[in-house]
């Protein structure tokens, strides 16, 4: 039988770092292995507990995109992969990517904040019509075409915080 180790030592207090941000336009291109990244310098010396990303980005298909945030220590985490079910640029026109969409990952948990944090999106997906299944219920399936972007995508911009002590 184990139990849980019993510590009068507590964490320093919880820290929620102001946003860093990169306001500098790097393009997606499509279907290309190469992707866009765009780094941000981090110059708050903490601990991570978890980060925050908001993502300001233009793309005519966001479900060609795998986005990845990689830490000063290089360690990676992926915010988004490809293929992963948001149809709703199929059925509203007037998404055209992410406005200011907030993501977080604990991947980096106990890794320092300090240093170059790079956020990197890949278009993995160049085929001319993309078909998707909408599923409801077995009464309601639909299969939405959503037609290749015509233009590479665009980081717009983007910003990080960390949760941390």
């Amino acid at each position: 039988m184990s139990r849980a180790r019993m510590t009068n030592s507590v964490l320093p207090p919880q820290v929620i770092t102001p946003w860093a941000s990169s306001d500098l336009a790097v393009e997606v291109p499509d279907a290309s292995l190469v992707g866009g990244e765009s780094s941000i310098a981090f110059s708050d010396d903490v601990t991570v507990e978890s980060v925050q990303v908001q993502l300001t980005l233009d793309h005519a298909r966001l479900p060609d995109l795998a986005i990845e945030l990689i830490s000063p220590a290089g360690t990676r985490s992926v915010l988004q992969t490809p293929r992963n079910g948001l149809v709703g640029q199929s059925l509203d026109a007037s998404i055209t990517g992410f406005d200011q969409q907030l993501l977080l990952s604990n991947q980096f948990y106990g890794e320092k904040a300090k240093g170059e944090w790079t956020l990197r999106a890949v278009d993995t997906n160049g085929e001319e019509q993309f078909t998707f299944i909408a599923y409801f219920n077995s009464s309601n399936v639909f299969f939405v075409p959503l037609n290749n972007n015509k233009e590479p995508g665009v980081i717009k911009n983007w910003s990080l915080r960390v949760i941390g002590h």
